[in-house]
């Protein structure tokens, strides 16, 4: 039996956890250091939760 192969995991999602792959969309806050799934980055219109930053990198 043949298993498939695993993509590289990136990092997790900091809002809801979700686990973010190479070839998924994520974005990245310069400002936390942190990474976020598509569907949490919708969520906070593509900003940085901090006051004052700036949008959120697509990777």
């Amino acid at each position: 039996m043949a298993y498939p192969m695993k993509t590289l995991m990136v990092a997790r999602c900091r809002r809801c956890g979700k686990r973010l792959y190479m070839h998924d969309e994520y974005y990245y806050c310069a400002s936390l250091r942190s990474y976020f799934c598509g569907v949490c980055a919708d969520k906070m219109f593509f900003r940085c939760p901090t006051p004052g930053a700036e949008p959120m990198e697509r990777m």
